[in-house]
């Protein structure tokens, strides 16, 4: 999700998991969004036991959570692989509006 980067960092400050990860200096991982620590996410798909899991908890909490392209989350029963397609978990929907449009530039 490293292209979302440049439509997003003049106004968050942006972790690319993929990128920025080291064994010397900590980030906050993705259950930040539970605490605080992290506003949003944006996933290129998910396992249900992983990020689909941590999705679910923060819909219910009553965060934003959409595919990238804003749709709604399909029935877990016609999603193959036991996968999610990408998805974008926010806090505010003026977090979740950056990054649909950040999306869609992509």
């Amino acid at each position: 999700m490293d292209k979302l980067k440049p439509f997003l960092e003049d106004r968050y400050e942006v972790i690319d998991l993929a990128n920025c990860y080291s064994t010397e200096v900590q980030i906050p991982n993705l259950n930040g969004i539970l605490t605080g620590d992290v506003c949003a996410a944006a996933v290129r798909s998910a396992q249900f036991i992983d990020a689909g899991a941590l999705a679910f908890i923060a819909r219910e909490a009553g965060y934003l959570v959409t595919t990238l392209d804003g749709s709604l989350l399909p029935p877990l029963h016609s999603c193959k692989g036991y996968r999610l397609p990408g998805l974008i978990i926010a806090a505010t929907t003026e977090v979740h509006e950056h990054l649909l449009e950040a999306a869609r530039n992509i």
